[in-house]
């Protein structure tokens, strides 16, 4: 092959990487897939909360990941610390989430319940960035989108 060749190769797998879709987070499609089979508000409203209990294991998993890759005690200390604040941030936010979802109207619940994992998400969503921004092998398996129009 000649430099040219590899020059070109290059380049067209530099620009195109970008325009590659991620994939949607397996999480999402089963709360997605489990919100269409549902029949009742109540059906509904149980498919946002178990995606809530599948977000706080997710968020475990790469809060693993990044305490594995943290190259010294302090910034490991550094990341606890961060996640503990997060927690009592997440407590808060839950009641508030919760009181402020109490009204008439049973879509209500469905949007408290939405409301309640998309806090957890978010979460796990920007722990990923940190743990892909320093991913120089860029393993896509790792890169997904967290809303469907990302």
């Amino acid at each position: 092959m000649s430099a040219l060749s590899k020059t070109l190769s290059f380049l067209i797998l530099t620009l195109t990487a970008p325009c590659i879709a991620r994939p949607i987070h397996p999480i999402l499609l089963k709360t997605e897939k489990c919100v269409q089979v549902s029949k009742t508000t109540v059906e509904i409203a149980r498919c946002h909360t178990d995606a809530q209990k599948d977000w706080h294991k997710e968020l475990n998993s790469v809060y693993k990941k990044l305490t594995g890759t943290a190259e010294n005690p302090e910034t490991k200390a550094a990341l606890k610390e961060s996640q503990q604040a997060w927690e009592a941030f997440h407590k808060k936010e839950s009641l508030f989430i919760a009181h402020y979802y109490e009204r008439q109207g049973t879509v209500w619940v469905i949007v408290g319940a939405e409301m309640q994992a998309n806090v957890v998400k978010d979460r796990v969503r920007e722990l990923y960035k940190i743990l892909e921004s320093t991913n120089m092998a860029g393993n896509p398996n790792e890169e997904y989108r967290f809303d469907k129009d990302e």
